[in-house]
């Protein structure tokens, strides 16, 4: 949570912190994503956030969000899982 903004960052610090997004993750338009809430510093413990993927217009993924297949499977290859990263990607309050 920003105080300055009001808004809420989703951000991926690094590749182990990459979520795991099974199933229609190429195509999603919204997500619940499950992050921790940190405000001034103190963590709040896991919170689901209802994100915006993809730009209503064009459907393309909004700035600060990055996806990439996870790679053949032992089964079902035809589900698009994909590994999703987020670089400070903003939120309002609403998203909470």
């Amino acid at each position: 949570w920003s105080i300055e903004t009001q808004e809420f960052i989703l951000h991926t610090p690094d590749d182990t912190a990459a979520k795991n997004w099974i199933s229609q993750g190429y195509t999603a338009d919204l997500g619940i994503v499950i992050a921790n809430l940190r405000v001034g510093g103190v963590n709040h413990g896991p919170h689901p956030f209802l994100i915006a993927l993809r730009d209503e217009s064009q459907g393309a993924l909004l700035p600060g969000i990055k996806v990439q297949d996870m790679g053949p499977k032992t089964i079902a290859n035809d589900l698009d899982n994909v590994r999703i990263w987020f670089d400070h990607y903003t939120m309002s309050k609403t998203a909470l």
